[in-house]
């Protein structure tokens, strides 16, 4: 993806062949719907400048297994904290982002 871009919109939604995705450094904003229903992603890498994941930004992503987050501290879930301890964790982080992230935006200060 361009490391020039700002935030990430649904493009990828309902992709059927991409496996893992790492976002370049700079992206603020993982935009609602944006691998919405993509199936086949097993990976993903968050950087340190994502700052909101928007809702169902991840839903229906089946095969998700890692999700590393690059900053750990800071995330939030409608108003609730998300434990650095259980991002440290890739396979629990793939979970919680397929699992809270239906209908609900993370936020990180």
């Amino acid at each position: 993806m361009p490391t020039t871009l700002k935030k990430y919109n649904y493009s990828f939604a309902y992709c059927e062949s991409l496996k893992t995705v790492t976002f370049p450094e700079g992206l603020t904003i993982i935009d609602d719907y944006a691998f919405y229903g993509a199936t086949s992603i097993e990976n993903v890498i968050i950087p340190k400048s994502v700052t909101m994941i928007g809702g169902s930004s991840f839903f229906g992503c089946e095969s998700l297994i890692s999700a590393q987050f690059l900053a750990l501290d800071g995330w939030k879930v409608l108003n609730t904290s998300i434990s650095s301890e259980d991002l440290k964790n890739p396979t629990f982080a793939a979970q919680l982002l397929t699992e809270y992230n239906y209908k609900y935006v993370w936020t990180r200060e």
